[in-house]
């Protein structure tokens, strides 16, 4: 009897660190496109509102009552871009340290992008009135930052997303409600309007959910695959792959009966004098692949290769209560 200690500890303690590491990047690269697209938002707006402009300045006069409001908005528009470009670099650099964003500066970020349309609609109310500004095309501006809100694959941001923004619409509509600007029917509308950008925003949460869930699994089974390749050797096959993964992390050592393999070359080290290194590597490579796969169909495994030879395992980490046979066939 030998007393195997199971790799599949070594494997399944390591795996957790870098399934935690490989998802946080990959959740960051999502959130890179996210703000990207935010980027690309704000300039497009920018870009429409100066074609607007250049094209029929009246119209622009009209809503903004000269140039003093549309100035605003450009600074407001432009202040945005510069900080979605410095979160940008905040997340670029995380990642190439391999860490995380603290999650207080998620909420923060959430919090000053998602108010963006609410500052600038308090700037339009102050030109165009509340009716017609609660009325126009700002407050659909919230489900730009509700449905990129998915890309942050978070329920909870998303959430916080929709909230935000139909919070903001809701004060914003009872403020001026109270004031007398706006008709008192209107403010059920707007209430209607604000769940709905609620609900919206759980909704963009539970997709973003699934989407973690799903890279979650992805990741989990290519880690496990890498892990399993890297600690068994380059030539396990699929299917002794498969089984490693399904059998789970063990506790402790087992003992069980195993077969131990050692095969080498006879008149390796003669035969290489007489041949070119890549002649030598190719009948290696060539000779290896025929045993490797007679080792795959009777259940063994490459410990590790030496030179001009390795070492196989029978019984371990797979139990075969028959591993002497299978090493002899």
């Amino acid at each position: 009897m030998a007393r195997f200690a199971s790799r599949k500890t070594r494997l399944h303690a390591v795996l957790s660190g870098d399934f935690e590491r490989e998802l946080t990047r990959e959740v960051l690269r999502t959130e890179l496109l996210r703000v990207r697209a935010l980027i690309l938002t704000g300039c497009a707006m920018m870009l429409f509102l100066t074609t607007i402009y250049l094209i029929d300045p009246a119209v622009v006069n009209r809503v903004w009552r000269g140039t003093e409001g549309v100035i605003e908005i450009y600074g407001l528009l432009l202040g945005f871009i510069l900080f979605e470009v410095w979160v940008h670099t905040q997340i670029r650099k995380n990642l190439r340290l391999d860490r995380d964003l603290p999650v207080i500066r998620r909420y923060i970020g959430t919090l000053i992008e998602t108010s963006l349309p609410t500052v600038i609609l308090i700037l339009q109310i102050r030109t165009i009135g509340a009716a017609q500004a609660l009325g126009f095309a700002v407050p659909l501006m919230y489900f730009i930052f509700v449905i990129l809100s998915t890309l942050r694959l978070d329920f909870w941001l998303s959430a916080f997303t929709g909230f935000v923004a139909a919070a903001g619409l809701l004060t914003i509509a009872l403020y001026y409600n109270s004031t007398g600007e706006a008709d008192e029917p209107l403010i059920y509308f707007h209430a209607v309007r604000s769940t709905i950008i609620l609900i919206c925003g759980v909704l963009a949460g539970a997709v973003g959910a699934q989407l973690r869930r799903q890279f979650a699994a992805s990741i989990a089974a290519a880690t496990a695959r890498d892990r399993v390749t890297n600690l068994f050797g380059q030539h396990v096959s699929p299917q002794v792959v498969e089984r490693l993964i399904a059998a789970g992390p063990s506790t402790g050592g087992d003992v069980r009966r195993v077969a131990v393999m050692f095969v080498d070359f006879r008149g390796f080290t003669a035969g290489a004098r007489s041949r070119t290194p890549q002649e030598v590597v190719d009948r290696l490579d060539g000779a290896f692949a025929v045993l490797v796969d007679i080792l795959d169909r009777h259940g063994g495994i490459v410990n590790k290769f030496l030179g001009d030879g390795f070492l196989a395992l029978f019984g371990a980490p797979l139990e075969a209560s028959d591993a002497a046979q299978r090493a002899v066939a």
